[in-house]
């Protein structure tokens, strides 16, 4: 039971905390004339797996509109997840991969080699980089 109660207050003083430091962030947002697009906004928990299921229920609110919770997102080309694995990242890097390099197999035997390194330069490295 008390650890039931402790991390109840854990999640109440999160709530807390990320509601007082959303404010400040949309004061500064106001008072630089701008406006927070609070269906573009998402809210997303890192952790362990042994903590996360604690927070399951968590919600954020701004002036009365839930923040979307997500599982994972993506940011600057790089997919992150609440438990801060690589899968995610991994699976979304093959999917693009895996298009590109099916098409350099059916036509490799077509090219010399200064095109094909130019194919993969322009098409599969970026993605690696």
């Amino acid at each position: 039971m008390l650890f039931s109660f402790a991390t109840h207050q854990l999640a109440h003083q999160l709530q807390i905390a990320l509601e007082r430091e959303f404010t400040k962030i949309r004061n500064w947002y106001t008072d630089n004339r701008l406006t927070i697009n609070v269906k573009k906004t998402k809210l997303m928990l890192a952790g362990s797996k042994r903590m996360l299921p604690l927070f399951e229920d968590f919600e954020l609110q701004s002036n009365g509109t839930q923040i979307d919770r997500m599982q994972s997102f993506k940011y600057l080309e790089v997919t992150m997840d609440a438990k801060w694995s690589w899968k995610p990242h991994i699976s979304n890097l093959l999917k693009k991969l895996g298009h590109c390099l099916s098409l350099f197999n059916c036509i490799f035997h077509m090219l010399d080699n200064r095109t094909c390194i130019t194919f993969y330069n322009g098409l599969v490295l970026p993605h690696l980089d």
